[in-house]
């Protein structure tokens, strides 16, 4: 088969998102995300959750934030959740 170009089926092109190191944001309701791939913490209070990534920062905006789950290169906010604001240039 080498030489053979092999044409990836419709089912797994949703592989193309889990790219190495691209953020990832995965939100449930308005009460928790879980983000993925980041590099950083760069602010965390109640009302803002700043990260660093690879192509600028995360920013989870909202009121009684917390940390529910912390492991290296994910975590999950909880709390209310008013907005999520992505690197500039992130496709979304």
């Amino acid at each position: 088969m080498a030489g053979k170009a092999r044409r990836v089926p419709d089912e797994l092109i949703w592989l193309d998102d889990a790219l190495p190191g691209r953020v990832q944001v995965h939100i449930s309701g308005t009460s928790r995300a879980l983000i993925e791939n980041y590099l950083g913490v760069v602010e965390f209070t109640d009302a803002c959750v700043r990260l660093r990534a690879k192509r600028g920062e995360v920013c989870v905006d909202g009121e009684e934030l917390r940390l529910c789950e912390l492991r290296p290169g994910s975590m999950i906010v909880a709390g209310r959740i008013h907005r999520v604001t992505l690197p500039e240039g992130s496709d979304a």
